[in-house]
């Protein structure tokens, strides 16, 4: 009895990551990655055109970075969940999950590329092309304010990845000239508000990408409660 129990459980796992396996190559053909090298690229070359200082270098590659995620969430299904087997959030999980490791790469290219222009004085060429806590902190940031706004303007009728982008585009400006009782650079002292920011930024996202079914009962539940 218990080995037939283990066989089906065996069983039923194996059928499981066959599913996300297979989801995975549906989502790596459907997810278009051209923007990301595209952008991260560009931002190399702004980072190595411009003298900038290492952390405005990060801020810089992380906006362009993210800039080349701002489509990853376009989801045809999205509208209607029904045209779909699998839910909103497993949908962006697979995205994710085919997408990220792949921006990971186009920031260390971008780093790169941008490595002869950054001062040599504070940094290593390896701390660049390899960059530490504190940088990928902030592509992190970038990452979720970006798919943050996408996801919240999915339904809205926004071109897709224009709303994270400009978005983006508008945040790098602001972070450069903050005053210091609100400044969030140099990254080593302010760490903590990065951390602050990427949770609140998370909890967002999440919400955000909550099924719209689950938000209407929570609201009518609300409403009525």
């Amino acid at each position: 009895m218990n080995n037939h129990l283990d066989s089906t459980a065996r069983q039923r796992m194996r059928m499981e990551v066959a599913g996300v396996r297979r989801r995975l190559r549906i989502t790596w053909r459907l997810v278009s990655l051209r923007p990301l090298p595209i952008a991260a690229a560009a931002g190399g070359v702004l980072v190595w055109r411009a003298k900038l200082d290492c952390d405005a270098a990060d801020l810089v590659l992380a906006v362009a970075v993210a800039i080349g995620l701002s489509t990853v969430l376009a989801d045809q299904a999205a509208v209607t969940l029904a045209a779909s087997p699998t839910t909103l959030r497993q949908r962006t999980a697979s995205r994710l999950i085919v997408t990220l490791p792949v921006a990971g790469v186009c920031r260390l290219t971008a780093g790169l590329v941008a490595l002869h222009r950054l001062p040599h004085d504070t940094r290593s060429w390896a701390e660049v092309v390899v960059p530490g806590r504190q940088a990928w902190l902030v592509l992190a940031v970038m990452v979720a304010l970006v798919l943050g706004v996408e996801a919240r303007s999915a339904t809205s009728g926004i071109v897709a990845g224009m709303g994270g982008s400009v978005t983006a585009l508008v945040v790098l400006p602001v972070i450069l000239r903050l005053p210091d009782s609100l400044a969030v650079l140099p990254l080593e002292r302010h760490v903590l508000r990065w951390t602050l920011l990427l949770v609140l930024l998370l909890i967002g996202l999440c919400s955000a990408l909550a099924d719209p079914g689950l938000r209407l009962r929570v609201s009518r539940f609300t409403r009525w409660g």
